[in-house]
């Protein structure tokens, strides 16, 4: 006879213990793809506000504070807090307010001119334009051209354009189509704007497109220091220029003796400055330079009409982190800076080989330190990296 075995007055507990674990999994899963919503959802304010569309001051909001900390962002970061360009903005609209509206007043502060200033000065733009497209095709020099179709578009989005950046860029970046807008970028500043949007649309991307799209980033960050050095050597060469030319008693207004002054001492060259820093931080040539940008433009995902052609942002703020300019980068910078050599060495070494920092980063930090440390120290820094590194700073002797 077969006798039935009943369950025990405890064996529910069994049943409740899965249903319990099950429970928690759904929590955490319910849990984890809430802060999931909420980065997604502080990524794309970031994009808004710097994009234009949304004021700084909104980051300030404390029900936007709290999405950043269900976010796992311990706290707004400084470069995203208001800027004190919106108290300017408030104050602009105040008086804009109070103010006839169409009158001359009106268009002092807002910069909009009347029509028919407007008209004069639309078609002013449209036959420079008209002209550099008609100088391109009857086989003018190009670069020439070129510029003044930059000049115009310039003019018509309301930036501002260095033309001598813009040439030298275009000399630099060999007239490349996969390059056309990277020469305006550069010449009106536009290019921080590009670096910001890689950042942001980094961790979209694969650890390779990463990899190759952060080189194309460190080359773009080139091209804007040697933006700023362009900038002060042409500032001390028209000072030298001014006073060698009153000391020889002939007039800086003379456009035939500025000519001739020039012709004997020439100006500096912008893509000249930018092939030296280039050689000097990265130890890459201009084929090297191109392999680079052709390859991390398109890993980085960012399309060349999402850079838009006024110029670069407003209220730009600091640069995020991982770029030359960030608070990140100048703590490192301080960091290698004070520490013992061989100490400093190791810990740059140890964060390559766990994939925090590049080659390229390294030559980057490893220039600017040579700015700042002493010879001997500096000297002794580079020598105890070198003795661990497989890809040595060569590139800076």
């Amino acid at each position: 006879m077969t006798v039935p075995i009943l369950p025990g007055p405890f064996s529910f507990l069994a049943e409740a213990g899965q249903a319990v674990g099950s429970y928690a999994q759904a929590k955490e899963e319910r849990k984890r793809h809430g802060e999931e919503l909420a980065h997604r959802a502080v990524i794309d304010l970031i994009n808004q506000v710097h994009q234009g569309l949304r004021p700084a001051s909104v980051l300030a909001d404390p029900e936007v504070k709290k999405l950043f900390k269900h976010a796992g962002f311990p706290e707004i970061p400084d470069v995203l807090l208001p800027q004190p360009q919106e108290i300017t903005q408030r104050k602009t609209a105040a008086a804009l307010g109070a103010m006839p509206e169409g009158g001359a007043a009106e268009r002092a502060v807002t910069g909009v001119p009347g029509e028919q200033v407007a008209a004069a000065q639309e078609s002013v733009t449209k036959l420079a334009g008209a002209k550099a497209e008609a100088d391109i095709a009857a086989g003018l020099p190009q670069i020439q051209a070129q510029t003044e179709a930059a000049v115009a578009q310039a003019q018509q989005s309301g930036a501002s354009l260095n033309r001598s950046i813009f040439e030298g860029a275009q000399r630099m970046l060999g007239g490349d189509k996969n390059f056309a807008k990277l020469s305006y970028e550069a010449a009106t500043g536009a290019l921080d704007y590009r670096i910001r949007l890689m950042m942001l649309n980094r961790e979209n991307l694969t650890l390779e497109r990463q990899r190759i799209a952060d080189q194309a980033r460190y080359m773009l960050e080139g091209m804007k220091e040697a933006r700023t050095l362009f900038t002060q050597a042409q500032a001390d060469y028209d000072k030298q220029k001014r006073q060698d030319m009153v000391t020889a008693g002939l007039d800086p207004t003379d456009d035939k003796a500025v000519a001739k002054y020039e012709a004997a001492h020439p100006p500096p060259q912008y893509d000249d400055i930018l092939t030296q820093y280039l050689k000097d931080t990265f130890g890459v040539d201009q084929n090297e330079f191109h392999r680079i940008l052709r390859e991390g433009i398109g890993a980085s995902g960012v399309k060349d009409e999402q850079v838009p052609s006024g110029g670069p942002p407003a209220a730009a703020g600091a640069a995020p982190a991982g770029t030359r300019g960030s608070p990140v980068y100048q703590r490192k910078l301080k960091a290698a800076s004070s520490g013992d050599p061989a100490t400093v060495a190791r810990q740059i070494h140890e964060a390559v080989q766990a994939g925090d920092m590049d080659v390229m980063y390294v030559r980057m930090l490893f220039a600017d330190l040579k700015k700042t440390l002493p010879a001997s120290r500096y000297k002794a820094l580079r020598n105890a990296y070198n003795s661990l590194a497989a890809d040595v700073v060569e590139s800076v002797p």
